[in-house]
C-alpha cells in the first residue's frame, strides 16, 4: 500500500478526474464551484451585517452540503520575501544587496496592495445526477445565492484552475493554467502545441 502511495500523481492523490461542464469530477462525485463577491463588511452598519449573516444562514438551510471555502485572491509572496532577506544577507556587493533590498520592498507594497483581496467559493457536491439534473441544480444554487442579495456566479473551469494553482502555491502572476503541466513545451507533429 505505501509502495503505490508513492507512485501516485498528485491528481490521483486528491482525487481529481477531469473538468465537467459544470465544474470538477472528483472521486465519483461532481463538485460545482460558484464564486461570491465578498462585502465590505467594515463599511457595513451592524443591521446590516446581521442580515448579510441571516442572509447566509438561509443558503445553507436550503443547502446544508454546500460548503464555503475563503482564499486570498492573491499569491502570497512570503517564501520569495525570506528568499530574497537571505541572499540580502549574505551578499558582499553593496548595490546588489540594495538591488535585493528594493525587490524586497516591491513584493512588500505589492503585497500590502493585496493583503485584503479574499476569495470567497462556495462548493456544492452533486452525486448520482444526470447532466440536466446537475445543470438545474447549479441554477437554482446560483439563483438561490443571487436571492440572498450576494453577488454570485458559477466558476469556469479557468477560475478552478486558478483556485487549484494558488492552493498548490504554483500560481504564476495570475497567468493561464495549462490544462496539462508542462505540454506547452511539447510540439505536435502538426507543429501544433
Amino acid at each position: 500500500m505505501l509502495g503505490k502511495k508513492k507512485d501516485e500523481s498528485v491528481q490521483e492523490l486528491i482525487g481529481f478526474e477531469r473538468f465537467t461542464q459544470y465544474g470538477v469530477m472528483v472521486r465519483k462525485h461532481e463538485l460545482l464551484y460558484f464564486i461570491v463577491q465578498p462585502c465590505n463588511i467594515s463599511v457595513m452598519s451592524p443591521e446590516n451585517v446581521s442580515l448579510k449573516i441571516i442572509a447566509l444562514t438561509n443558503i445553507l438551510t436550503a443547502f446544508p452540503e454546500l460548503q464555503l471555502s475563503c482564499t486570498d485572491a492573491n499569491e502570497c509572496f512570503d517564501s520569495n520575501k525570506i528568499h530574497i532577506r537571505h541572499l540580502a544577507e549574505k551578499e558582499r556587493i553593496s548595490s546588489v544587496r540594495r538591488q535585493l533590498e528594493l525587490d524586497s520592498e516591491e513584493l512588500d507594497h505589492m503585497q500590502s496592495e493585496t493583503a485584503t483581496a479574499r476569495q470567497f467559493t462556495f462548493v456544492y457536491p452533486v452525486r448520482d445526477m444526470k447532466p440536466e439534473q446537475v445543470f438545474q441544480t447549479a441554477n437554482r444554487i446560483e439563483k438561490a445565492i443571487a436571492d440572498q442579495g450576494f453577488e454570485v456566479r458559477r466558476a469556469g473551469i479557468t477560475d478552478i484552475k486558478q483556485m487549484l494553482a494558488q492552493y498548490f502555491n504554483t500560481a504564476m502572476n495570475g497567468g493561464a493554467v495549462p490544462d496539462v503541466d508542462g505540454g506547452q513545451h511539447f510540439k505536435s507533429k502538426g507543429g501544433e502545441t
